[in-house]
């Protein structure tokens, strides 16, 4: 592209002006629609021909993919639609109307199918890596989310996808500003990869300093003995193995209807994956460990302090008055309760089971230290995760506006 970009006035509705060479353009100009059709996650096999579904174009690819990670049969294949190499395939529903329309170029050379709900666009005007990087971009989100069509679940067609007019510029420059956002953006997902690894080794290393605090204690140097309990090997000399029986209450939270729940109500509800919104009375007060009772979930660990609401799903841990609460979360926690879940339909946790299970009890002020230990790791590595959480949602932002600017001749690559 040249050094200077001279610009015209555009006759798209959210584009004022393009360069004075590019071209308003709309996908009926060219090319033709299909749909996928005839593959469940039912029909995946380990070996078979690839295969994709709506689902992994918002999961496992990004932009262009010359491979699909999914195989199904050759007799769930003829039943399904092929796609070949070049062709854009966009998923026709979602869960909320900016992520309508995502969409991958396919490029690979061996043929695929696609499953339901993905539609298919076939050309060879346009290159297919400039097309997908278009309308991942913010500005065609935003005119793909104006369209969708639905509720809980949201659609967008073939025949709102070739109504959106967007910029074009001549084939050559399609491939370098493709080839120009292959590059720049491999920089910006690499650093945002590394930020990603740190965050995980922030909670690892976060999880094991809180896991050896509450088995072991703070003194390294502490004589120690066999607990008896499997789970928990050595345990400081001077601790007592005892049930959570003994150290505290466990009861089931209160029975509240979905209808009782408002945002505009005072006191906070939990269940048993945290909070759910707020209602107009409270069941307890103070500040208490939550236990998830029921579902895929059930053992997870929560806090709640203050007047606040414990639904059904939740097992409230009410400490006796001598033990700390945020020590005995923790202890809760590094058992892994879900293990102890009864198998169904539908998981869930027994008050009955759990309280007769053995855990450590060092005394109260040793506790407390404990408490303030965690607490004070928790905090400062809930600092460095937010610091680390902004760069990325920067760095995410940056990578959006450098796609938005290439695409629409913003800026000269």
């Amino acid at each position: 592209m040249s050094s200077e970009i001279e610009y015209k006035l555009s006759s798209i509705d959210w584009l004022n002006k393009i360069p004075s060479h590019w071209t308003a353009y709309r996908l009926a100009n060219t090319g033709t629609f299909s749909k996928g059709k005839g593959i469940a996650k039912a029909d995946i096999i380990e070996d078979g021909k690839p295969a994709i579904l709506y689902g992994d174009i918002y999961t496992r690819y990004s932009i262009v993919t010359d491979s699909l990670e999914r195989r199904v049969s050759d007799e769930t294949a003829a039943n399904a639609v092929p796609i070949y190499q070049g062709d854009l395939l966009f998923t026709g529903s979602g869960e909320t109307p900016i992520d309508i329309g995502r969409c991958v170029c396919y490029t690979g050379t061996e043929t695929g199918y696609a499953g339901g709900d993905i539609i298919i666009y076939r050309q060879n005007e346009i290159d297919g890596k400039f097309l997908s990087y278009m309308f991942n971009s913010f500005y065609l989100d935003q005119q793909k989310a104006v369209l969708a069509k639905g509720g809980i679940i949201i659609h967008i067609y073939s025949s709102q996808l070739k109504s959106i007019k967007f910029p074009l510029p001549p084939r050559k420059e399609q491939h370098q500003i493709a080839t120009y956002l292959d590059r720049e953006t491999a920089r910006i997902d690499a650093l945002i990869d590394a930020k990603e690894r740190l965050l995980r080794v922030l909670e690892e290393k976060r999880s094991v300093m809180i896991a050896e605090a509450v088995t072991r204690g703070l003194n390294a140097d502490v004589r120690m003995k066999d607990s008896g309990v499997d789970w928990l090997g050595e345990v400081p000399e001077h601790w007592e193995v005892v049930p959570i029986k003994y150290l505290a209450d466990l009861k089931s939270g209160n029975t509240i209807s979905p209808l009782d729940i408002d945002e505009e109500e005072e006191y906070p509800v939990y269940g048993g994956n945290g909070f759910r919104g707020y209602t107009k009375d409270y069941t307890h007060n103070g500040l208490y460990a939550l236990i998830g009772r029921q579902g895929a979930l059930c053992g997870n660990i929560n806090y709640a302090e203050g007047k606040f609401w414990a639904s059904e799903h939740a097992i409230v841990v009410d400490p006796k008055p001598e033990v700390n609460t945020i020590w005995l979360g923790e202890v809760l926690r590094e058992m892994n309760l879900n293990q102890y879940s009864i198998s169904a339909a539908q998981p869930g946790l027994s008050v009955d089971r759990i309280k007769n299970i053995f855990i450590p009890s060092p005394p109260v002020t040793e506790q407390k230290k404990i408490a303030d230990y965690i607490t004070e790791i928790i905090s400062s590595h809930e600092q460095l995760g937010d610091k680390l959480n902004d760069s990325i949602n920067l760095l995410s932002e940056r990578r959006s506006s450098l796609i938005t600017s290439a695409v629409t001749g913003a800026i000269n690559v």
